[in-house]
């Protein structure tokens, strides 16, 4: 998925579903090249907000996009979703 975007993204979505995808790619992107430190545990809390922020989002992120076509969401709630899993809250952490 972060190696494809769609070129009809920019017609179809407003700029709030546009911020909204972008802060998503961003997201998983940063979690997706830190993965092995994360996974091997070498990862310290508080080195960097951007990947604590990643890691804490993740659970919600991957629900989400795991969610299956047979729920039958509208885009409104897909979009309330997505916003409620970018929105959920993130302890700040010290450096170990």
């Amino acid at each position: 998925m972060l190696h494809s975007a769609s070129r009809l993204l920019g017609d179809l979505a407003t700029p709030d579903e546009l911020a909204l995808a972008h802060d998503s790619f961003e997201l998983l992107s940063t979690y997706e090249r830190n993965r092995q430190l994360i996974d091997m545990g070498a990862y310290r809390a508080g080195s960097s907000a951007a990947i604590d922020k990643a890691i804490a989002l993740w659970p919600g992120l991957i629900r989400f996009l795991r969610q299956r076509g047979a729920q039958g969401d509208s885009r409104a709630d897909a979009l309330a979703t997505l916003r409620a899993a970018l929105s959920a809250p993130v302890t700040e952490s010290e450096p170990a």
